[in-house]
């Protein structure tokens, strides 16, 4: 998941352009400010084809300790500003100085395909730190390794 972070804030062709020109454009996603909560949704249907198709693809993300600190753009152009700004007290520091480091909580899957499916959840406990599978009215103990399964669509960190 940070490959794919990284590679959105590196920009990539996406065929889209100027056919005058025959120009192609770069596509970019900047992280300005992150929230205390972040939810990352997976993309699990292709368009292509006719009906399309679900994407099984397995993309790896971390339990513990993601650390977006690096990523925001929003903290850089802050940090710009106050360089050149020559002591001046342009910027409050208020926010800029924690870390953006996130754990997981939370795992959202979808088993089936377009025509339905069906929904289960992983989440784990504050209190005990122990992971458990949600699945309509059971509840069962899990292991951190059963939740990087592929049928996922939400993470929550």
């Amino acid at each position: 998941m940070s490959a794919c972070v990284g590679a959105l804030s590196e920009g990539r062709a996406d065929g889209a352009g100027c056919d005058k020109l025959q120009e192609n454009a770069d596509k970019t996603m900047a992280l300005w400010k992150l929230p205390d909560i972040l939810v990352v949704h997976l993309k699990r249907f292709s368009n292509a084809g006719r009906y399309g198709s679900k994407i099984t693809d397995f993309v790896d993300f971390p339990t513990d300790g993601w650390d977006l600190t690096d990523r925001v753009e929003g903290r850089r152009a802050a940090d710009r500003i106050r360089a050149t700004a020559e002591g001046q007290s342009v910027l409050s520091e208020d926010d800029d100085t924690e870390p953006l480091v996130y754990d997981l909580f939370a795992v959202d899957n979808h088993f089936g395909g377009l025509g339905g499916g069906h929904y289960t959840a992983y989440a784990k406990n504050e209190i005990d730190q122990q992971w458990h599978n949600y699945d309509d009215s059971r509840v069962s103990p899990a292991k951190e390794s059963d939740i990087k399964v592929r049928p996922r669509c939400l993470c929550l960190f």
